[in-house]
């Protein structure tokens, strides 16, 4: 079901995203999908939990390099 979530989203951002808060796909390239909105939420309550971001970086790549090349921390082991 698509609810036109990424859309809205793409349309309503600044065209300078911050790479820490982008999906994997979207760092491939590929257009934003309903599943990118979700991943981006989770990265925000990620942060809200413990501080960080799931993933760290300034630059697109190094931050799509951490994403497909392992986990993010638990929340636990970073309290």
């Amino acid at each position: 079901m698509q609810l036109g979530l990424a859309e809205q989203l793409a349309a309503a951002e600044a065209t300078e995203r911050d790479p820490r808060y982008v999906s994997p796909e979207e760092l491939a390239g590929l257009p934003a999908t309903e599943r990118s909105v979700v991943y981006r939420f989770g990265a925000l309550l990620y942060e809200l939990l413990c501080g960080e971001v799931p993933f760290d970086g300034t630059k697109p790549g190094d931050v799509h390099d951490q994403q497909l090349r392992s986990p993010p921390r638990r929340l636990r082991d970073r309290h």
